[in-house]
């Protein structure tokens, strides 16, 4: 009886550690790899001489484990937006890899304490060409994702601020075409007012800030 019971704290340490793995993984940005090394696992010995029955993971386990939570953490967001009037922000930046990142957040105000709340819905490298078109796309990929089984899952009448550079013209028009509002964010505003007035295009009584972006 002992023995199982042993073996059953074990298991029990094992499921709590490999979590902790992954929050560590998830919150350092600790390579997997990590913790399958030796001098790594060595670390917990001092604290008990058969640590290593607990701390040895391989580093496809640990990537297991943050994939789980990765879940966990979508249907919490579902359940946190639900019936909210959202307002999705996303940017398109090329980082020193030279691969191109894209990112969606929803915001909304919470109706209990009417504070502005913020989740990032989806963060990757984005494949292909930053068209217009594969902008949109990608974008109502991710917020279908978010809508769940019933449609007031999430409110999609939403306002978009975008920071696409050349392309946020033809994503402003993709988002009229289909129903949706379209903003600009503040330093795509600068830098477009910039580009106009050394360009000396500034020719019209216009509002610089809008019509750029909605040709």
């Amino acid at each position: 009886m002992s023995g199982f019971i042993t073996k059953l704290k074990t298991k029990c340490a094992k499921l709590i550690y490999r979590t902790a793995a992954a929050m560590l993984a998830i919150k350092e940005g600790i390579p997997f790899r990590t913790f399958e090394q030796p001098s790594f696992r060595r670390l917990f010995t001092p604290l008990n001489h058969e640590s290593d029955k607990i701390v040895k993971l391989h580093r496809n386990q640990v990537r297991d484990a943050v994939l789980k939570m990765g879940s966990y953490a979508v249907e919490a967001t579902k359940r946190e937006i639900h019936n909210h009037q959202i307002a999705w922000t996303t940017d398109h930046w090329t980082g020193q890899d030279k691969a191109t990142y894209t990112t969606v957040t929803a915001h909304w105000i919470d109706d209990k304490t009417w504070m502005l709340k913020s989740a990032v819905l989806d963060f990757k490298i984005f494949e292909g060409s930053t068209t217009g078109e594969r902008i949109y796309e990608d974008i109502l990929v991710v917020l279908q994702k978010y809508q769940g089984e019933t449609e007031d899952t999430i409110v999609f009448d939403t306002i978009g601020i975008t920071d696409t550079t050349g392309n946020m013209g033809k994503l402003g028009k993709y988002l009229r075409d289909n129903g949706k509002e379209h903003g600009c964010c503040t330093d795509h505003n600068l830098h477009l007012v910039a580009k106009l007035a050394f360009d000396r295009e500034i020719s019209r009584d216009i509002c610089v800030l809008c019509n750029g972006c909605f040709v």
